[in-house]
């Protein structure tokens, strides 16, 4: 009987390039812990309230080799700042997520690691005392930390990382519903949409454009001062 053999995963032609490298990837996190930890706490100095959203959805990814759907999720925090009545300034930190399987090997998969750091206008509109509708507009940067690939086999799973391929620009834009649930505790719910125009990478077969769906939930904590 022939033996199985896993596949070699250096070799993985997933179209995101030909070779792999070993990212310092304790470095990467510290970066990144950093940028939110440093974006939570000038939140906190100015704002009268935090906020933590998270998204899921799917993304419809385009290369120059293919084009397919995949998994999209995030985690952010962040604030509002007001402009005028009912007008007001939304920042974010946070990280998304696209997952999807690679073309031409069975049990294989890619998952990209952003942060992201969207800043958009947010106009709300009320309908009761404490209910509001809202649309919001805006850009948001994305930075491709981390692409990890994977091998699922019998033998368990083999796993290579590559860190800092490049960057994005994108074009986002939400509606929603937002409502008071107690004196300091806000909850909206929303239909968000972003989509990537300016892309810089170390390399073209590297480029990956998202054009993502998804739906947002978020809390909101008025602060005490």
């Amino acid at each position: 009987m022939a033996s199985l053999r896993a596949p070699n995963i250096s070799t993985l032609n997933t179209g995101l390039g030909a070779s792999y490298c070993k990212p310092d990837l304790n470095s990467v996190k510290m970066k990144i812990l950093f940028l939110v930890v440093l974006s939570m706490t000038s939140s906190l100095i100015f704002s009268q309230e935090i906020k933590f959203t998270s998204i899921a959805g799917y993304a419809t990814i385009k290369t120059d080799k293919f084009k397919k759907v995949a998994l999209t999720t995030g985690a952010f925090v962040g604030s509002e700042f007001i402009l005028k009545e009912f007008l007001y300034l939304n920042t974010l930190v946070g990280i998304s997520t696209i997952r999807f399987e690679n073309m031409g090997l069975p049990n294989s998969f890619t998952t990209k690691y952003y942060l992201s750091i969207p800043v958009s206008l947010k106009k709300y509109y009320p309908i009761s005392k404490r209910s509001s509708l809202y649309w919001d507009f805006g850009l948001s940067f994305n930075y491709d930390f981390i692409t990890q690939n994977e091998i699922f086999t019998v033998s368990g799973i083999q796993k290579n990382n590559q860190n800092g391929l490049g960057t994005s620009f994108s074009v986002i834009g939400a509606v929603g519903f937002k409502t008071q649930v107690t004196k300091r505790l806000f909850f909206d719910i929303g239909l968000f949409g972003q989509t990537d125009y300016l892309l810089s990478y170390k390399k073209e077969t590297d480029k990956i454009k998202t054009d993502r769906r998804m739906i947002s939930l978020t809390f909101y904590k008025k602060l005490k001062k």
